[in-house]
């Protein structure tokens, strides 16, 4: 379990990303050579199931804030959160019944906590989309991504929300860079080169 007893938004966030950090899938290098079972993460399930909860709680101590004036380590925590949401967006062998419910208002209360409507709204904010592929990206590469399918789960599950933001017109000049750059090749785990150049571009 989580320490809840926090005091500040800076220790609440903290808080946020080591909760986040301890759902986020490790590296497991037996998956290049055979698929992920549920078995596989008998052990993880329970404890993220926690984790879940005690995020909700975390979460909605949160005072309102804005993506703009969040602090570096406030900002880091965020992102941690999203990829950790990311990776039980669907039911896969490493969730619950549990994980997928929690995860869901996760963001909901994210989402009220950062005044938006919708998911989409802060994945396309261009502050999250500059920071947050660095995070994901190497673990999608050619020769190690079959080894993080956690991961892989939470980068389809990022771009379903830019697509969702485009068609809503969530239109920054970066998520406008990244719909023009973004023709993602997820052949064996390979990002093409186009959207490996736009993310060179944003570093």
């Amino acid at each position: 379990m989580l320490d809840l007893s926090v005091n500040g938004s800076s220790d609440i966030w903290a808080s946020v990303r080591n909760g986040a950090d301890a759902i986020i899938l490790p590296k497991n290098e037996i998956f290049e050579e055979r698929p992920c079972e549920e078995q596989d993460f008998a052990v993880q399930i329970p404890k993220n199931d926690e984790h879940f909860v005690d995020l909700g709680t975390l979460v909605e101590t949160l005072p309102q804030f804005s993506i703009e004036k969040l602090s570096l380590d406030e900002r880091s925590a965020l992102l941690k959160l999203i990829l950790a949401v990311g990776e039980h967006s669907k039911e896969s062998p490493w969730t619950s019944k549990s994980s997928l419910d929690h995860s869901k208002n996760v963001i909901a209360s994210l989402c009220s906590k950062c005044s938006v409507k919708k998911t989409n709204e802060i994945i396309c904010h261009p502050t999250v989309l500059k920071q947050i592929w660095p995070l994901l990206c190497p673990k999608l590469a050619g020769d190690c991504w079959k080894c993080y399918p956690a991961a892989v789960q939470c980068f389809n599950w990022i771009l379903l929300q830019i697509e969702v933001g485009r068609f809503l017109k969530c239109r920054t000049p970066s998520f406008n860079k990244l719909i023009l750059c973004y023709s993602v090749s997820y052949t064996r785990g390979a990002l093409s080169q186009s959207f490996s150049t736009y993310l060179g571009d944003l570093r």
